[in-house]
C-alpha cells in the first residue's frame, strides 16, 4: 500500500541545493534553514555524526529562538538567521559567541543561501518561504533534490 500523508496531513518537506562543481576539500559548510524543525534537527544530527565532513556553517528559525541559539551555541555557525524580527527585537542574544552573526529579518535567508562560503543548503522552511530562499541558490548551478521526511546528506 501507498505510505501516503493525505491531503489534510501536514507534510514535512526539505529541499537540498548543492553547489555543481568542484567541492572545497575538506568540511561541506551546510546552511540548515528550519534549523529547529523537525528535519532541521535531524540534519543537525547527521551534520555532529558526519566526523567533520560537514560543518553547519548557517542555521535558522522563525519562531523557537531558544532552540536556535541552544543550536548555535553547539554548532556555532558563522551566521543564524532569526526570520522573526519583532520575536528576535525581544529575545536575550547575550549568551550567543561573539564569532556567530546574528542576522535578523526573513529577507537575510537570501544572504545566507548567496554566500560563496555555502556549499549545501537545506531548506527545511514550511511552505513556499522554503523555496523563496533558495531562489538564488538555483541561480548558481546548483543541484536540487526534494524529499519528503527526514534528509540525509
Amino acid at each position: 500500500g501507498c505510505n501516503c500523508a493525505s491531503p489534510n496531513e501536514p507534510q514535512d518537506r526539505a529541499y537540498l541545493f548543492v553547489r555543481d562543481g568542484p567541492m572545497p576539500a575538506g568540511p561541506k559548510n551546510v546552511a540548515v534553514l528550519g534549523s529547529t524543525g523537525s528535519i532541521g534537527t535531524n540534519a543537525l544530527e547527521v551534520i555532529a555524526a558526519s566526523d567533520s565532513r560537514l560543518r553547519a556553517v548557517a542555521l535558522t528559525a522563525h519562531g523557537k529562538l531558544g532552540r536556535l541559539l541552544e543550536q548555535a551555541k553547539r554548532f556555532k555557525p558563522r551566521w543564524i538567521v532569526a526570520t522573526d524580527e519583532a520575536a528576535a527585537r525581544k529575545f536575550d542574544w547575550s549568551s550567543l559567541d561573539p564569532e556567530t552573526e546574528l542576522l535578523v529579518g526573513a529577507e537575510r535567508l537570501l544572504d545566507v543561501v548567496a554566500a560563496k562560503e555555502v556549499d549545501i543548503v537545506l531548506a527545511a522552511i514550511v511552505g513556499s518561504a522554503g523555496l523563496r530562499s533558495t531562489r538564488p541558490n538555483v541561480r548558481v548551478n546548483s543541484r536540487f533534490v526534494t524529499g519528503r521526511g527526514p534528509v540525509a546528506l
